[in-house]
């Protein structure tokens, strides 16, 4: 039983430690959109006011 339960909690981890990673890709990838779409709108600002 404390076997199984180790076990368990192994795949818990596991499990935890992928969807971290996976949530610090979303966040990055987020934030190169952002930043992409902000130097858009500061492109245009320029454009507008020269």
């Amino acid at each position: 039983m404390d076997r199984y339960r180790k076990q368990s909690d192994s795949n818990l981890r596991r499990c935890i430690s992928f969807y971290y990673k996976k949530e610090m890709i979303f966040k990055v990838i987020y934030l190169t959109v952002a930043a992409y779409l902000f130097f858009i709108c500061v492109l245009l600002l320029v454009q507008a006011l020269r």
